[in-house]
């Protein structure tokens, strides 16, 4: 679809709740909906839609958090892919590869981010993807925060942080990505 009179090409993800909603009636109404939702009514500039890659590494069986993220980002117009529980850093950074990840998101809840991030680091280096964004979320102390960015993670989202922190920041990176294609 392009926006009028701009020649700006926008991709809308329309989700399932959206296209259920029986207040529309015909396609250009859903449309129109899906813009005004997503892009807001001033906000008219096209945004990259990100692959996020989420998964959980290690023995960590809880996977609520990584699930309500990975649904929270889906309803924002990204897609995502979760891994579920239990994955190897080898193969989330193989998973990456396949997918074509922008971006690698893990959730620890287990305190082993540190040993775990190392390893997914040296992996997705050694799958040629070590410029792939790779962001940590769950129980993190603050001071393991610092050393996770010194290993090479890019970001940190403890969960006691905001939503609106983390959207935020995928918001931005799909900007970024956005002026780059």
């Amino acid at each position: 679809m392009y926006w009028k009179n701009t020649g700006v090409v926008l991709l809308i993800r329309i989700p399932r709740w959206l296209r259920d909603d029986n207040r529309v009636e015909d396609k250009e109404q859903l449309i129109v909906m899906a813009e005004t939702e997503f892009m807001g009514a001033a906000d008219k500039e096209a945004i990259y839609p990100l692959k996020i890659l989420v998964g959980k590494l290690g023995l960590d069986g809880h996977d609520l958090g990584a699930r309500y993220v990975a649904r929270l980002l889906k309803d924002q117009g990204y897609e995502v892919v979760y891994l579920g529980l239990h994955a190897t850093p080898a193969a989330v950074a193989r998973a990456s590869v396949d997918e074509g990840a922008d971006v690698i998101g893990i959730s620890i809840l287990s305190g082993a981010h540190i040993p775990l991030c190392e390893k997914l680091l040296y992996f997705m280096e050694k799958e040629g993807i070590g410029e792939v964004p790779l962001v940590v979320g769950g129980l993190v102390l603050p001071h393991d925060v610092k050393r996770l960015k010194e290993l090479g993670v890019t970001d940190v989202f403890p969960s006691t942080e905001p939503e609106e922190r983390f959207l935020a920041w995928f918001k931005e990176l799909a900007t970024k990505q956005s002026s780059k294609h």
